[in-house]
């Protein structure tokens, strides 16, 4: 049998897997990210700090000190998804309430007027910036842990 040379595997250099393998191997983790595109000249399918980077921060700071000793217990799965959920849930359906009323809004020839929570944001910048935080962070964000 080969010799184990890395303890974590993360698939996808996007940039939550670029960042989990940061922060796996900032804690001791041998990690190893695999990509299957040879340079960085395209469009990532992310932007930015979002949710997915907040899962893998989250995942990553549970995650690795179980795996320098072993394999993680599928009670810390669950707590990691327990913690997380919620945040997801509630961004999602704050993404879906303003994508439907935008979709009614930009259909060709709609005579549908702009919906009141929408009104709302292109009136008061503040609520705007806190809104793009929001659903970029959601409720609970992540910081990585040494």
């Amino acid at each position: 049998m080969a010799e184990r040379t890395h303890d974590c595997i993360v698939v996808g250099g996007g940039p939550a897997g670029l960042m989990l393998g940061l922060l796996l191997a900032r804690a001791g983790v041998r990690t190893a990210v695999l990509e299957r595109h040879g340079d960085f000249l395209r469009d990532f399918r992310g932007v930015g700090i979002n949710l997915a980077i907040q899962d893998a921060v989250a995942a990553a700071n549970a995650l690795a000190p179980g795996l320098r000793t072993g394999r993680p217990s599928e009670a810390l799965l669950h707590r990691i998804q327990r913690r997380r959920e919620p945040s997801a849930r509630a961004v999602q359906a704050v993404q879906r309430r303003l994508e439907t009323g935008l979709v009614r809004v930009a259909e060709p020839g709609a005579a549908v007027p702009v919906p009141l929570p929408l009104r709302v944001l292109q009136r008061v910048p503040a609520l705007r910036h806190l809104m793009g935080r929001f659903i970029g962070l959601g409720l609970r964000p992540e910081h990585a842990t040494r």
